[in-house]
């Protein structure tokens, strides 16, 4: 549940008080213990003006917060004395080849392994669209500056445009962990008068045909049924979690921060209409469920829970997926967002918008010159093993 009355901890690597810098004409100021409220006013005042994702709203923000209760580092930019962007970010050490220890402050994401698997996308600062990326170089800049404890910079999956902007500020930056995007602009399809299906390659739109007649011909009619309460939409949840567990060994219902995040933020919300879980059934059968965040009329698939299928031609995924995009098309949606990874259903059903990637910002130490040369080290020996065993 969310409690508007906690404050944020103090940690012994994070500054003991408010500290203003001045950089590039904004006032940076970095907080280790900003009241929830403090953040949550800012935030509200951010989202009306800033062209965030639903991984920015004070939706997902907050649920983070009230669930995992991390100890904040607040760094916001005034212009103007107006605040223009603001970013959360925890401390944490990480240790690498069990001999690099990393002490990290990482954007809007906990250190911790199962904690983060929740796995933020199009992470940044909530800013201003006219202040990037101007405001957020200037936080980062003061951050790199500040002399408590930190090794790196940790910003996960960022749009890779944003990672670049970032990157050009500073010398010592390493860009990792690069995945496309994909998306499907449902504007454009609407606008061009044909159905979603008529929008795909004949051989995907073969597929789902024939995957349709087959499973109206076993089961019964498909039939869209999405949840009209946060209860059943937890439901809906947890039913989806049976089958992703066939499908994935490391899915996230197998770890208890995963599925308690999740719960939380359906509870909180879904009044607003910011999740939606779609159950696609078959008469009696479940195809899938699809689990999505939206933000405006922009829609984020999250996951999916599919029905395993002996017979090869029922296509669980391209079925539940081409009747859900038309759904939303139907109902004005602008995007239907697949996000990061690539996968076969995914480059069938829409196209590579972007990729997202990490930005570590590294002060300069001997351990990382060390690991960095470890690393070529190894890139340089891993060929010629290969070129050497195919003799």
């Amino acid at each position: 549940m969310h409690n508007d009355n906690i404050t944020t901890a103090k940690s012994k690597n994070k500054p003991e008080d408010n500290n203003s810098y001045t950089v590039n004409g904004y006032q940076i100021e970095v907080n280790s213990s900003s009241p929830y409220k403090t953040i949550k006013n800012i935030w509200a005042d951010l989202e009306e003006t800033a062209s965030a994702p639903f991984f920015l709203s004070w939706a997902w923000i907050s649920t983070w917060i009230n669930t995992y209760s991390p100890e904040l580092i607040t760094v916001t930019a005034k212009y103007n004395d107006q605040v223009v962007a603001i970013g959360l970010f925890t401390a944490s050490t990480e240790v690498r080849h069990k001999i690099i220890y990393s002490r990290q402050l990482r954007l809007h994401q906990m250190g911790n392994e199962l904690m983060d698997q929740i796995w933020i996308e199009y992470n940044d600062f909530i800013c201003q669209d006219e202040h990037l990326p101007e405001a957020v170089n200037s936080c980062l800049i003061a951050l790199q500056n500040k002399a408590f404890v930190w090794d790196e910079i940790i910003l996960s999956m960022s749009l890779e445009s944003r990672v670049k902007q970032i990157a050009s500020v500073f010398k010592n930056v390493s860009i990792d962990s690069t995945q496309p995007c994909y998306s499907t602009d449902l504007t454009q399809v609407r606008t061009s008068g044909n159905s979603y299906l008529q929008s795909l390659s004949k051989n995907t739109r073969y597929q789902i045909n024939k995957s349709t007649r087959l499973y109206q011909e076993e089961y019964g009619p498909l039939v869209i049924q999405q949840a009209n309460s946060a209860d059943l939409a937890k439901e809906y949840f947890r039913e989806a979690g049976q089958y992703h567990l066939k499908r994935w060994a490391n899915s996230g219902y197998n770890n208890a921060y995963f599925t308690k995040f999740h719960e939380n933020l359906i509870e909180y919300a879904f009044e607003n209409k910011g999740i939606h879980l779609h159950k696609v059934t078959a008469g009696e059968r479940t195809v899938g469920i699809l689990y999505c965040h939206v933000k405006g009329k922009k829609v984020y698939f999250y996951l999916q829970g599919l029905q395993s299928e002996s017979n090869t031609k029922l296509k669980p995924g391209l079925v539940a997926h081409s009747l859900i995009t038309q759904y939303y098309m139907d109902n004005g949606y602008e995007s239907y967002d697949y996000m990061g990874g690539s996968s076969q259903y995914k480059i069938q059903l829409s196209k590579h918008l972007a990729n997202i990637t990490t930005v570590t910002i590294r002060r300069q130490r001997l351990k990382f010159y060390l690991e960095d040369f470890a690393r070529q080290i190894k890139t340089k020996i891993n060929p010629l093993i290969i070129h050497l065993g195919s003799k």
